[in-house]
């Protein structure tokens, strides 16, 4: 079974030239550090998880505020 995870972004910069382009530079950034960080455990035994909602929530709170 194939599974996906879908990002979704949220507009950071006000110097972008429109809302598209900031939620999809904002969700590559969250993919970016989440791949950092799989590449990191690689080579471990044991499988480690990552606790994605630390690392989304500050495109959750941006979310709250708008």
């Amino acid at each position: 079974m194939e599974k996906k995870l879908i990002f979704a972004g949220a507009e950071t910069e006000p110097q972008n030239s429109g809302h598209l382009e900031g939620a999809l530079q904002s969700a590559e950034h969250a993919v970016i550090k989440i791949n950092n960080l799989n590449m990191s455990y690689e080579g471990r035994k044991k499988k480690r998880y990552i606790n994605f909602a630390y690392l989304m929530y500050p495109f959750y709170k941006r979310s709250q505020n708008l």
